[in-house]
């Protein structure tokens, strides 16, 4: 049944558009077979104090570039770079 909890966090947060990057890493991936890659990137933007940034990063960027949205994903990963230089 932690499944259903899983499911039900992510319609909420997909339809309230608000993680404040505290949340629990199953929501976000949840999201990640949700929402368009655009606003997966705002929405993953926000776990960038999170140790696994990085890989959340990764996965959006593959979906950004499935969906044919190369320009998009260059102008992330310069942003990517700039928080794993700090």
């Amino acid at each position: 049944m932690a499944w259903l909890k899983i499911v039900g966090d992510c319609i909420y947060y997909a339809g309230s558009g608000q993680l404040s990057g505290s949340e629990d890493i199953s929501v976000l991936h949840g999201l990640m077979a949700y929402l368009p890659s655009a606003l997966l990137y705002a929405e993953v933007k926000k776990f960038k104090r999170r140790p696994r940034y990085l890989e959340f990063f990764v996965q959006v960027a593959r979906k950004g570039l499935a969906d044919g949205s190369a320009d998009l994903v260059t102008g992330w990963c310069t942003d990517a770079e700039q928080v794993l230089v700090k």
